[in-house]
């Protein structure tokens, strides 16, 4: 028999873990601020829907997404903010 709420909580870990991966890739893009703990966080949420979806993943793909958040996330700690030209009145 098919289990319909297990079915609906893998789906919803898969997309928890998609929109933390965008939102990465917002934070890396875009000034924000406690930019490093919501990245962290985000990552957190990766790691996290990747340990629910085990079943349904081979290791090879649960060791490029964790592999891809942890990069992500230490892009943007050590990325810092565009400074302003000495001449940007002009």
């Amino acid at each position: 028999m098919w289990n319909h709420d297990e079915d609906f909580n893998y789906v919803i870990a898969f997309f928890l873990g998609t929109a933390a991966c965008l939102y990465q890739c917002y934070l890396f893009a875009y000034f924000s601020v406690w930019r490093n703990s919501k990245s962290f966080l985000a990552f957190a949420l990766i790691c996290l829907s990747n340990m629910y979806l085990y079943e349904l993943r081979n290791i090879w793909q649960i060791l490029f997404h964790v592999a891809v958040g942890a990069f992500m996330t230490l892009q943007i700690r050590l990325r810092q903010p565009l400074g302003k030209a000495p001449d940007y009145n002009v």
